[in-house]
């Protein structure tokens, strides 16, 4: 364990005691029931072999956070201020470092404030108490930045840390029973387009699967659309299959029966669909507003006002296998990076860049 204001002596084997805090009393109790597996950024605590736990069991108690040394806050509607009062607790000479890091795509930022009129200020408050901030894809980070830099609230430097939750591809890698998805004879000629539904965008989607070539002469594509939450939104062309919004490992099972994937996003995120279907060896085309499809698929990543170029993509994946398979084969390869095996070195090697407290 740490015992100086530095963690960087610590090594990936090395024990680090640590703490996912939220104040979201309401959904708390859904983190703790094992037979919903989550993902995201609630694999932080699995890769740390830590703890999550609400900020209000600690009673206003800086000694009972203080034997943590990481304290870990999502940059959420619920949590905003939440930084601050840990921050306020630890004090400055603790070793324990302080880590937020900002989830809402910067498209959707105003809705995080919807109900919490001092949400901006505490927003920028947890900002100049972290030790490091992270954002999971370049609009995030920048926003950041840019914030620290306009109010003049400056903790940590370098600038705002580019980290992408991990993906917890050592189960990915299984089939059922040790792991999650269906054996790859259970795949069929099914397209996995991920719903939004933030903005609900199916209809550009919709257009541009319509009438899809047969991967074979005689073939068909079926399009399965995954977690719709609202039915009005697809009042016309109504893919074939239907997932609506469910548990992770349910979404999992479902989308590896797929054998191609699709994302049409208009707001920048990282874009956990693309992290997990890759792992799973679908190649998905995309919009470069998801993040790390221009990371995993460049060769499938294309502007949203690019529709040929889209299509062309969607025709080839389904149509040339060969093609297929290289995309696949690639994406897998890149998703190693962002392996359970491999997360708490990245973590740390951008904690560690941020050295003393400033």
């Amino acid at each position: 364990m740490a015992t100086s204001a530095s963690l960087s002596t610590l090594k990936r084997d090395t024990e680090i005691k640590y703490l996912l805090v939220t104040e979201g009393a309401s959904y708390f109790p859904s983190l703790l029931r094992p037979e919903l597996e989550r993902a995201g950024l609630y694999n932080w605590p699995k890769v740390f072999d830590g703890d999550v736990e609400l900020f209000q069991r600690f009673k206003g108690s800086g000694r009972a956070l203080k034997k943590y040394d990481i304290i870990h806050c999502n940059l959420a509607g619920g949590d905003f201020g939440l930084a601050t009062k840990v921050r306020n607790l630890i004090g400055d000479d603790a070793h324990t470092k302080l880590v937020v890091n900002m989830d809402y795509s910067v498209h959707y930022f105003s809705k995080a404030f919807k109900n919490n009129p001092n949400g901006l200020t505490d927003f920028l408050s947890d900002l100049s108490a972290a030790d490091m901030c992270f954002g999971v894809e370049p609009n995030q980070v920048a926003l950041m930045d840019y914030f620290m830099k306009i109010t003049k609230k400056k903790r940590q430097s370098p600038e705002t840390a580019l980290l992408p939750h991990p993906v917890n591809i050592e189960v990915l890698s299984k089939p059922m029973p040790e792991g999650l998805f269906a054996p790859y004879d259970n795949r069929g000629d099914v397209l996995a387009i991920q719903y939004h539904r933030y903005d609900g965008n199916w209809e550009i989607a919709r257009m541009l699967v319509h009438d899809l070539p047969p991967p074979q002469e005689h073939g068909t594509v079926l399009r399965a659309c995954l977690g719709f939450t609202d039915q009005a939104f697809m009042t016309v062309d109504m893919p074939e299959l239907v997932m609506p919004f469910t548990d992770w490992a349910k979404y999992i099972y479902f989308l590896s029966t797929c054998l191609y994937g699709f994302e049409y996003r208009t707001h920048s995120a990282a874009s956990r669909f693309i992290m997990e279907a890759a792992a799973l060896g679908i190649p998905v085309v995309s919009t470069d507003y998801s993040y790390l499809g221009t990371e995993i698929f460049p060769d499938l990543s294309f502007p949203m006002n690019d529709y040929d170029g889209i299509r062309e993509a969607l025709e080839r994946i389904i149509t040339d296998d060969a093609f297929r398979v290289r995309q696949a084969r690639y994406g897998m390869e890149i998703m190693q990076k962002y392996s359970f095996s491999n997360a708490i070195s990245r973590f740390m090697e951008e904690l560690n860049k941020r050295g003393e407290k400033n």
